[in-house]
């Protein structure tokens, strides 16, 4: 019966752990008026990437995101390649986006939506305050 309830206590904070630290990934572009929300998404350690999939909220419309974030090999930055769909009926579109963050303090630069710009947008990174509920 021991190893019974030993297993069973393994099993619940394994269950509570992966529950409490399952939470949305926010990427705020200030300038544009956005955020990006990764369900669900930690950065991926050193040199691995990891599936990016979510949305792109703004005062104007929202977009589904998907793609992929890769760290570097020297763990200097995270870089985010998203494609991005328009979900609502009345406006319709699809783009790309690019995000850099620099490690770690999770700042850097946006390129796209918001229109070309070689210069991009600043970007801030983290946790979102709280879980981001799909519209």
């Amino acid at each position: 019966m021991k190893p019974f309830i030993s297993g069973l206590i393994v099993v619940v904070c394994l269950a509570i752990g992966t529950t409490a630290t399952a939470k949305d990934f926010c990427i705020n572009v200030p300038d544009l008026q956005i955020t990006y929300v990764g369900k669900g998404f930690r950065i991926p350690g050193k040199g691995r990437c990891k599936g990016f999939d979510g949305m792109v909220v703004s005062v104007y419309h929202l977009r589904l995101a998907g793609g992929m974030a890769c760290t570097a090999s020297d763990r200097t930055h995270v870089t985010f390649n998203l494609s991005l769909i328009s979900a609502e009926p009345t406006y319709l579109s699809t783009t790309a986006s690019a995000v850099d963050l620099a490690l770690p303090s999770l700042t850097g630069t946006t390129f796209g939506p918001g229109g070309p710009s070689p210069e991009g947008y600043a970007a801030i990174g983290g946790n979102c305050p709280n879980t981001v509920p799909v519209p």
